[in-house]
């Protein structure tokens, strides 16, 4: 797996916003595989705190926490630079243009493709380097 690494920023911070430690745990571990420092919170309160004492580059946001939409869009308008990519377990097929018309950066449904995340972390590492 490449390690992704920004230029002029190093280690790229990736915050998972996630009740589910199943799914933390393995976020975790491919990112830090990835060469990311990884922040984990169960929920959007404390994604909120993390965003305003830490310079995060990338948040994964499980949409179906509690008030889910509610802290993404506070994230967006709070802090529209850093790329969103939403999860979701919910089997609608039209998740993913609502979420992106959202301003989410990207949507992965649940079980999450790890190819597809990897895809998507390096996507949103190029937008830091051309919009920040």
């Amino acid at each position: 797996m490449e390690k992704l690494i920004m230029k002029n920023r190093g280690v790229i911070k990736v915050l998972v916003v996630n009740d589910n430690q199943k799914a933390c745990n393995r976020f975790k571990r491919f990112l830090a595989n990835a060469g990311c420092k990884v922040y984990v919170v169960n929920d959007g309160e404390r994604a909120l705190e993390i965003l305003k004492n830490t310079t995060i580059d990338i948040v994964l946001l499980n949409i179906m926490i509690a008030d889910g939409m509610k802290h993404f869009k506070c994230i967006k308008k709070t802090y529209p630079e850093i790329p969103v990519i939403m999860t979701s377990g919910v089997k609608d097929e039209r998740a993913d243009m609502k979420f992106m018309d959202s301003g989410a950066f990207a949507y992965l449904p649940q079980p999450i493709n790890f190819e597809h995340l990897q895809s998507f972390l390096m996507s949103s590492v190029l937008y830091n380097i051309k919009y920040n």
